[in-house]
């Protein structure tokens, strides 16, 4: 039990774990996504897959104001698991806080 105190679940993206650990996961209704693993520019940094060109989906710089339209929300934490298409697989990364 207190194993289980001292570890704080983080999430990373199938594949890409060497991309770093995931701060925030948004949705679209047109059913884009987009992973972000890094936050704190101007301009996040992650994983889009747009559902019109599930091919090309790719890492990089995410504009800000795409993320930010009425059309897309932020996915809840407890979902993150279970969302996204086939191309996005986030999974549960232990980490021990010692």
């Amino acid at each position: 039990m207190e194993a289980e105190l001292n570890q704080e679940t983080e999430y990373v993206l199938e594949g890409y774990e060497d991309m770093g650990t995931i701060e925030q996961v948004y949705e679209s209704y047109s059913g884009d996504y987009w992973v972000i693993t890094d936050e704190s520019n101007a301009h996040p940094f992650g994983y889009a897959c747009l559902s019109s060109m599930p091919q090309f989906a790719e890492w990089g710089t995410i504009n800000k104001d795409t993320i930010n339209r009425k059309t897309v929300w932020p996915v809840d934490r407890i979902n993150w698991e279970h969302t996204g298409p086939d191309a996005i697989n986030l999974i549960k990364k232990e980490v021990d806080n010692e």
